[in-house]
């Protein structure tokens, strides 16, 4: 390989770190959030892996290691008894339209069909499916467990799940987050909730800037890099060119 293609593939992989750090940058506020880490490849594999790839070096940065590093946020006390956190390494879920979604925080509400629903209009699952409060809505608690209580009358145990490998789950935006394929969830045993705290972004918006920084000017770096080696074969071709005439 030239020193052109090492700058591109270099230029390549900078552009992915920068992709994750932007993410993570937008995402500061959002509750629940767990920040994007993009792993780097020692140099000599990312050289190895794109001489391998002969037809399409960038395939050899394509694949990079992207995981979620899922260090706890801090956690921020609210009014209101429904915003929860999970404690220990559980996550609520939710339904969607393709499948259960996991989160770290619930931010609840009663809809009008009764049903415990986040910001989104999501319903939050329970040990025995949808879980239902009786209209008009009396006074809700939820305690330490996860158990549902209208008007001391228990409604059911919200679930709380373990996912396979969480630096492994796919963003869906909002701090909703659902497993790999082929990675299953777990429920916990021993649930912990925590109510009228919501867990904050674990991104540190100082920490992400520095890494823009160094990324940015890695990236330019490699451009000149670049830019300097088509110089240079410019002017090798003209000074043949100039030894043919």
């Amino acid at each position: 390989m030239n020193a052109f293609e090492i700058a591109a593939l270099s230029m390549d992989s900078d552009q992915q770190r920068l992709t994750g750090i932007s993410q993570n940058l937008a995402n500061v506020q959002t509750p629940g959030y767990k920040r994007t880490v993009t792993a780097q490849r020692p140099f000599a594999a990312v050289i190895a892996l794109a001489q391998a790839a002969a037809d399409s070096p960038a395939d050899a940065v394509a694949d990079a290691d992207t995981r979620l590093d899922m260090s706890p946020g801090a956690l921020r006390p609210s009014s209101n008894p429904l915003d929860l956190a999970a404690g220990g390494d559980g996550f609520f879920e939710f339904e969607t339209p393709n499948g259960p979604a996991l989160s770290r925080q619930a931010s609840l509400h009663v809809d009008a069909l009764g049903r415990l629903v986040n910001d989104a209009g999501l319903a939050v699952r329970s040990d025995h499916g949808e879980l239902l409060v009786p209209l008009p809505v009396g006074a809700l608690r939820i305690d330490a467990q996860g158990e549902v209580f209208a008007d001391d009358r228990s409604l059911g145990r919200l679930l709380l799940s373990r996912a396979g490998e969480p630096t492994r789950l796919q963003s869906l935006g909002a701090g909703l987050y659902r497993p790999a394929a082929g990675d299953a969830t777990q429920p916990v045993d021993a649930p912990q909730v925590l109510s009228g705290q919501r867990e904050a972004s674990n991104v540190s918006s100082s920490a992400e800037m520095v890494r823009l920084m160094e990324t940015a000017r890695h990236f330019e770096a490699m451009a000149k890099v670049a830019q300097g080696y088509d110089e240079a074969m410019d002017k090798a071709i003209r000074k043949l060119g100039d030894l043919g005439s």
